[in-house]
């Protein structure tokens, strides 16, 4: 399925289902953070360029939209997560952000060089997994990083090796799995709690192999076996499929292929759309058909991930944490 007749140069990156009367935050690379409702986005066709999100919203040079959160209200319990490229995490009250300006607040203060990944949200008792782009993760609790005003810097969430950088994070939920992509197209799902709680900022465990076939994580999300899950490629294309389609394994593997990508074609993100929001919205899968041959047949997935060579040994890197600092 054509999900949108992308510009050359140009990826789809995001996609997600919201009611009118949603409440969006846009969070930037740069550490901001902008404040729209559902309803005053122009609406357009499934497979329309859409609007340039620079006539939508008062970005700076060199600034782009790294995550949309979608927010029905502004309760007292929720908080927001920040992760960055360099494997900062930050967490902010979510009411921190309720009183928008036409040119955004500033949402996190960032280091030199650094930048927004992801943006979640979270709730007390949750759990926190940032997972890099050569394939470590780490798991700890969201108390462990304490509440933090909303310009200050955070704290380290991961310790990252040389050449290393985050490329993902999510808030996980018990009996659900940690999705994880690679650029060449291969990837699995992994049971959360098969990922230890550890304490926040340590080199973690072993995620996924990157080695040979796979590539380089490019993203990560959480998901459950009743959601559907869509595969974003840097030519544009949209490859629905379902969550069992893909057989749940351990951390230390290589996983299987998930899309049959056209050539020189490559995953950029992976997106999870909810059973709620099917069940909701309704579902489009006669609109998914013509997608059907990229997917790989279970099946064939299943034989790939027997023959493949059994997991090195692990050995995982040391915990340790860093003293809070705003």
């Amino acid at each position: 399925m054509k999900g949108s007749d992308a510009k050359e140069g140009d990826v789809l990156k995001s996609l997600f289902v919201a009611s009118t009367h949603d409440y969006l935050l846009f969070f930037s690379n740069m550490g901001q953070v902008f404040w729209k409702k559902t309803y005053d986005l122009p609406e357009a066709g499934r497979a329309s360029k859409g609007r340039a999100i620079t006539n939508v919203l008062r970005l700076r040079e060199g600034e782009v939209i790294q995550t949309i959160l979608r927010v029905p209200e502004f309760d007292d319990e929720s908080t927001i997560v920040f992760a960055t490229r360099h494997g900062v995490v930050k967490k902010t009250p979510l009411e921190a952000y309720s009183r928008p300006k036409k040119g955004g607040i500033r949402a996190i203060r960032l280091e030199e060089e650094d930048e927004v990944i992801s943006v979640s949200l979270a709730k007390p008792g949750d759990t926190i997994v940032i997972a890099s782009e050569n394939g470590r993760a780490i798991r700890f609790d969201e108390g462990a990083a304490r509440s933090m005003g909303r310009t200050s810097r955070g704290v380290r969430g991961i310790k990252l090796r040389e050449g290393d950088r985050v490329v993902g994070m999510i808030v996980a939920e018990p009996e659900s799995f940690l999705m994880t992509i690679c650029e060449k197209g291969h990837g699995k799902r992994t049971p959360i709690a098969d990922y230890p709680i550890k304490g926040r900022g340590g080199q973690g465990v072993i995620n996924i192999r990157t080695e040979g076939r796979n590539g380089p994580v490019v993203d990560v999300k959480l998901c459950r076996e009743e959601d559907d899950v869509m595969y974003i490629t840097e030519s544009g294309m949209l490859v629905r499929g379902h969550i069992t389609d893909v057989s749940a394994m351990g951390r230390n593997t290589q996983g299987v292929r998930l899309v049959n990508l056209k050539s020189e074609d490559s995953l950029v993100a992976v997106e999870i759309i909810a059973a709620a929001d099917l069940e909701r919205f309704g579902s489009d899968d006669d609109e998914s058909d013509s997608a059907s041959d990229a997917l790989v047949p279970a099946a064939e997935a299943k034989a790939e991930a027997e023959a493949e060579a059994p997991a090195e040994p692990e050995v995982e890197g040391e915990d340790e944490t860093e003293e809070d600092s705003e």
